[in-house]
């Protein structure tokens, strides 16, 4: 895949056209080889926007890779040219909160953990999510 050097989505209300902040949302990247790469989660900013930069997609590869070595194999270069953007359901915000305990391991080397990330998962408006555009 030759990714650009970064990918912006935008999320608006269909009624009344006015953007939609504070969406959690991930990419998926599509291996070549074993398992496909799950991005983010990242948030979406006042303006309704949310980018996936190549640098952070290349950082969450390389800790898959790191953390689950038998997991994942292929490259940013060797994915299909192909993403989905996902935004997540109520069940995985509440699992990502109830369990960020358990996977912090994980979670202290990811790119898109900060120190107000689960606050700010909290507060997400993903439960919006049947009046995008």
């Amino acid at each position: 895949m030759n990714f650009p050097e970064k990918v912006t989505f935008r999320f608006i209300d269909k009624d009344t056209k006015k953007p939609i902040e504070n969406i959690a949302a991930i990419i998926i990247l599509y291996a070549r080889r074993k398992n496909n790469y799950e991005i983010g989660p990242k948030f979406y900013d006042k303006n309704g926007y949310i980018d996936f930069s190549k640098e952070e997609c290349n950082k969450g590869i390389k800790l898959s890779q790191e953390l689950f070595i038998m997991d994942y194999s292929s490259s940013l270069e060797n994915c299909f040219p192909k993403i989905l953007l996902n935004t997540l359901d109520a069940k995985n915000v509440d699992f990502i909160i109830e369990h960020f305990d358990e996977y912090k391991v994980f979670w202290d080397k990811d790119p898109f953990c900060n120190a107000d990330f689960i606050d700010r998962l909290r507060k997400v408006n993903n439960l919006y999510m049947n009046r995008l555009v």
